[in-house]
């Protein structure tokens, strides 16, 4: 299920119609907006046996329902977490191991016409021989074939791999189309105002609150953590933020959560100088982000320095 992103929908459904679509695409924006849901969507819309140049599958077709199960012969994806010949284990990237197997799998031709589709959630997280590597594929393409790649962090993927696909941004959801999507999956009134504080426009976080609910309590629980420790300032955020630190995972959401409380505070501040002033906050948090994701900085002391900037804002 799509979750709002009607603007983009109208655009994919224009190009479908056209057949002009592109061999490459860069779906970014923030976390969990409902990017990669987006990306499957497209790949089982053109897959499905039914229906034609439509951002919309058919969902009961064989063809939907080896997508929707993840058993798509012709659907790869790709991420930090699912592999095709790496370890598991071992990933803290996507490494060059599988961009190899999926130059070897794409070297064969498909069945038919069909389209094969590569999704690779989290292109910033390509290692940069992999970069390099997928690069190469970008530059000559197969026939028939589509990359959709998803990110949060466009400036975090290769330049030149940006130079060759086409960026489609993806913004928060409005309340109105998350809320309109709990009523479909009869989630009690009583509960939509704690899940659209939560979710924040984003739709992949109201998916949680009714598939997944202990990952979504557990989003809740970290947000409110982070909150508390903004509110609570230096030193008393030091614990928090010593256990964030240790972790880079949670060290990422953590400033993400920083970024974007900063960047709503700024939205809401009425006086031109206190917003210009919380808008040097936002670009010192950005700044302090990459030294520390592009040096071997401590991390500690960077979180540290980020949340003293989002501490009493």
């Amino acid at each position: 299920m799509i979750i709002g992103h009607k603007r983009q929908t109208e655009y994919f459904e224009k190009v479908l119609s056209k057949g002009a679509l592109a061999h490459a695409y860069l779906f970014f924006g923030p976390e969990r907006v409902g990017k990669r849901a987006f990306a499957r969507e497209i790949a089982k819309s053109l897959l499905c046996e039914k229906r034609k140049k439509r951002v919309e599958s058919c969902q009961a077709c064989p063809s939907c329902e080896r997508a929707e199960g993840g058993r798509h012969e012709n659907i790869t994806v790709l991420s930090v977490s699912e592999t095709l010949v790496s370890k598991k284990e071992e990933r803290k990237d996507i490494p060059i191991e599988d961009i190899r197997e999926l130059k070897r799998m794409l070297s064969f031709a498909p069945a038919g016409d069909a389209w094969r589709i590569v999704i690779i959630d989290g292109a910033e997280r390509l290692s940069t021989p992999a970069a390099n590597a997928f690069l190469k594929i970008l530059e000559e393409p197969p026939e028939r074939v589509l990359f959709l790649l998803t990110t949060s962090e466009p400036e975090h993927v290769l330049v030149t791999i940006r130079s060759r696909v086409q960026g489609v941004y993806f913004s928060l959801v409005r309340s109105d189309d998350i809320r309109e999507f709990l009523v479909q999956e009869s989630i009690p009134k009583a509960r939509h105002d704690e899940i659209l504080a939560v979710a924040a426009g984003r739709a992949g976080v109201a998916v949680l609150a009714v598939q997944e609910k202990s990952e979504f309590e557990e989003e809740k629980k970290f947000l409110e953590d982070v909150k508390n420790a903004l509110g609570a300032g230096a030193p008393l955020f030091f614990p928090f933020t010593e256990r964030a630190a240790s972790d880079e995972e949670t060290r990422v959401r953590a400033v993400r959560e920083v970024l974007r409380i900063l960047e709503r505070r700024m939205q809401e501040e009425g006086d031109f100088g206190r917003a210009l002033a919380i808008a040097k906050k936002v670009k010192n948090v950005v700044r302090i982000t990459d030294v520390m994701v592009q040096t071997n900085v401590n991390p500690r002391m960077s979180l540290d320095l980020i949340f003293m900037e989002g501490a009493g804002v």
